[in-house]
């Protein structure tokens, strides 16, 4: 009797609440058609809901979420709107407007920053877990965390291959052992690439490598525990964003126990390394010690903020250990898929870095030869343009303003933002549309880079003042590593009798298996 109680009264609850967003919207949409007027604006096409209060956008995004077909959902939303670039949608009585335009994009990051910021209902659902870090932050408190982080990706540091080469060899050493014939078992190498990315994200960030590719989960039980409960907690945002205005309400079962685990583990991670600092400033430390730079030392010479330390940490650990691994990830699904281009790769990587026998790592690869390898970086640009880790962003006006276009019976008129409104932009879309891209704007063909210049049709990294510190480690590592996989296997085979990519939302988005079976050169 209890429970029906409390659910009656959160149903009316509910229906109290979107009353009350349809009362406010619509004497909100009357103002602002005034405010747009006067700024020479013109209404943007509203996409037509099938069920009253749109809760019909808002299940189908909570279900595309869960089986993994958002990003095919918004394709066809663009689809079905015919060919217009910009529209908008009512959710449970608000307006919100999503557009793959790249000059509202270029004027939200850039040339507009100054009207947006990343909003509340962002730093409400992501601050539980992640705590306030570059990623949740606005205003001057990013400013203090940006200026705060920068020197810690200066080439100097996303430049050491010495470290990512023992985590490259620790990769190869827990794949299959080829058979007689040279071809190994079948094996899915994006759990792997996971483990990789985290083992030296670990040891960049914290000083200690967390060793997950090499880890007994019986033997060592926490750094098993965290790598588990890090991706319950990012894939767990990604479906509290699909909630859309109850995302900081609600929470995916078990989330809450994995946030709490992956706090306490980075916490006693940091409370530990604060211990051997002040050791060393007492008993002086190695040369050695010296001359290893460890992320979480340097950013404690600018505060001893644990709950601050955790933050920076978790949200930069997101991001060194996630957009690598999915890029990773969907660079291999590609390669397997297209045979001509991973010869044509490996021809050119033994060329430039020579074979895996013959090759000594810290002298034969480095830093500037990874990047003046073109047609290594083409392939990344290709697979960071099909599949950029991450699909879907937005921002909040911070003020009555503008974007460039989208509104008119053409979609070329000036929009009107109100202040509070919403913009959700995917770039997962627009690198996909054909009048920027060409006819073949689906087809994987690392070539169409020759001669290209970046755009921002092309913002993988996002754009603007908000620009990924991390990009080049990012690429960096991606690169080293995918050179080390040509120089040891001269042909992989597709596994995985689907062609079409299967996404596993996250925060970032990764292919759900990269199921290949590899022949050792």
């Amino acid at each position: 009797m209890h429970s029906l109680i409390n659910f009656k009264s959160a149903l009316v609850a509910i229906v109290l609440y979107i009353f009350y967003r349809i009362i406010v919207s619509k004497l909100a949409s009357f103002r602002n058609a005034q405010k747009a007027k006067a700024l020479g604006c013109e209404p943007v096409y509203m996409r037509p809901n099938r069920l009253p209060f749109g809760i019909d956008h808002l299940l189908v995004s909570i279900n595309a979420v869960k089986d993994g077909t958002f990003l095919t959902v918004i394709e066809d939303f663009f689809v079905d709107i015919g060919g217009r670039h910009t529209f908008s949608t009512s959710v449970l009585g608000g307006i919100e407007t999503l557009t793959v335009e790249p000059t509202n994009i270029q004027a939200m990051l850039a040339t507009q920053f100054e009207d947006f910021d990343l909003g509340d209902r962002r730093r409400g659902t992501m601050d539980p877990f992640l705590g306030s870090g570059i990623f949740t932050q606005d205003g001057k408190r990013w400013q203090h965390s940006r200026a705060m982080l920068r020197p810690q990706f200066v080439r100097e540091q996303v430049s050491d291959l010495v470290t990512e080469e023992e985590h490259v060899q620790n990769l190869f050493s827990v794949l299959p052992t080829p058979s007689t014939d040279g071809w190994t078992a079948e094996v899915d190498l994006q759990p792997l690439f996971f483990n990789l990315t985290l083992d030296a994200a670990s040891q960049f960030l914290l000083g200690e490598s967390t060793y997950s590719q090499l880890t007994d989960p019986t033997s060592d039980k926490r750094v098993a525990d965290f790598a588990k409960c890090f991706d319950v907690g990012t894939r767990g945002l990604s479906k509290k964003f699909s909630y859309g205005p109850f995302s900081t309400l609600l929470h995916p079962t078990g989330w809450k126990a994995a946030v709490s685990t992956c706090h306490n583990f980075i916490d006693d991670v940091i409370g530990k390394r604060l211990e051997n600092m002040d050791r060393k400033k007492i008993v002086g430390d190695s040369e050695d010690e010296r001359n290893r730079y460890v992320f979480l030392e340097a950013l404690a010479q600018e505060t001893r903020d644990v709950l601050e330390l955790r933050s920076q940490i978790l949200n930069i650990l997101l991001a060194g250990r996630d957009t690598t691994a999915a890029t990773l990830g969907w660079t291999f699904f590609q390669l397997v898929r297209h045979p001509e281009v991973y010869q044509r790769l490996r021809k050119i990587i033994l060329r430039e870095f020579g074979t895996y026998s013959e090759c000594v790592p810290h002298r034969d690869i480095s830093f500037q030869k990874l990047k003046s390898c073109s047609y290594l970086q083409h392939t990344l640009s290709e697979t960071l343009r099909l599949f950029p880790v991450v699909p879907w962003n937005n921002r909040v006006a911070n003020k009555d303003t503008s974007l460039p276009t989208g509104g008119g019976p053409d979609g070329k008129r000036k929009i009107f933002v109100p202040k509070g409104g919403q913009i959700s932009y995917s770039v997962h879309v627009m690198q996909r549309r054909k009048d920027l891209w060409g006819e073949d704007a689906a087809e994987f063909k690392p070539e169409r880079w020759e001669g290209r210049k970046m755009g921002w049709d092309f913002i993988p990294f996002n754009g603007g003042p908000r620009i990924c510190l991390g990009q080049q480690y990012a690429i960096t590592e991606a690169s080293y590593i995918i050179v080390r996989l040509l120089q040891r296997f001269d042909d992989m085979k597709n596994m995985d009798p689907s062609l079409e990519p299967r996404y596993e939302m996250g925060l970032t988005v990764c292919p759900s298996e990269v199921k290949v079976k590899m022949h050792e050169a």
